[in-house]
């Protein structure tokens, strides 16, 4: 999949990652606000092998790359 496919997958609920990344079990997914929680607009953050989530920003490469899969 390319960047606009893997957008469409998060926003539909789904977690995605690449192929290229060089950690396995790294994936993406959308935060969604819950209503009074403080923020307003949903947000992607990425997980890492350690388990830890982050706030996740896109690179050149990514937005670049067709390797973007659904994560199960």
């Amino acid at each position: 999949m390319n960047i606009g496919q893997a957008v469409e997958a998060l926003k539909a609920g789904k977690k995605v990652g690449r192929a290229g990344w060089h950690g396995k079990g790294m994936w993406l997914a959308l935060s969604q606000p819950a209503i009074g929680a403080g923020h307003g607009t949903p947000f992607v953050y990425i997980t890492v092998p350690t388990g830890g989530q982050h706030p996740w920003n896109a690179s050149q490469v990514d937005l670049l790359a067709d390797d973007w899969s659904i994560v199960e």
